[in-house]
């Protein structure tokens, strides 16, 4: 319980666990504390001058004793949820005090990987016979005017699909087929993770391969 105590105060200054809850655990390390104590001072005293009965009953108080605060420990383990990926939280999907569901569907919170950025691109099915692995790419938005960050494209599907994105443009045709590309950036730009963007890829960065026209 005072391990568990020791772990739950960081996350308590953090803000991820409620002072709710941290007082539940902390109440729970302290009667552990003051059981183990009572029964140890009892077992001390027994071994002093006391009968072997005595000495026997108070020994099984101690491990009774130890035996409740592990399972404390163990409880208060199980009624934690943990993160199978290191990441950041970019959304919570539950607030706090609301009821979660062993093996429900719905995610609790959706976490991502957040050192690297990505951008998924709509390739028009006019030009996706000019786009390429390896070219570089820049990457603009309305919400940074005058930068622009740089990058490379890393992968090009092999199916085509529906526009994930509208332009806004009224003339825009909608029911174009397009081609996904992902483009990694360079560096670690301070850029949200959904972000809208425009995207400009180089098509002459790359060299033909040999044979090629």
């Amino acid at each position: 319980a005072a391990e568990t105590l020791k772990r739950n105060q960081p996350l308590l200054a953090e803000g991820r666990i409620s002072q709710s809850r941290f007082d539940e655990v902390q109440a729970a390390a302290d009667t552990a504390r003051a059981e183990r104590a009572r029964a140890a001072a009892s077992l001390a005293l027994l071994r002093a001058g006391a009968r072997s009965e005595d000495i026997r009953a108070a020994e099984a108080r101690l491990a009774a004793a130890r035996a409740e605060r592990q399972r404390a420990e163990a409880l208060f383990e199980k009624s934690q949820v943990r993160s199978p990926v290191d990441g950041t939280v970019l959304k919570r999907d539950l607030r706090e005090g609301e009821t979660v569901v062993a093996l429900s569907p719905l995610p609790l919170a959706r976490i991502g990987d957040i050192r690297q950025l990505h951008v998924r691109a709509d390739i028009d099915e006019l030009d996706i016979d000019r786009i390429k692995v390896g070219q570089s790419a820049k990457v603009s938005s309305d919400a940074f005017p005058g930068r622009s960050f740089p990058g490379k494209v890393i992968h090009v599907s092999q199916r085509m699909g529906r526009r994930n994105l509208s332009s806004g443009d009224p003339a825009e045709k909608q029911d174009v087929k397009i081609l996904e590309a992902l483009i990694l950036l360079d560096g670690h730009p301070a850029l949200p993770v959904g972000l809208r963007v425009d995207v400009f890829i180089d098509t002459g960065s790359v060299a033909p391969a040999a044979g090629s026209r």
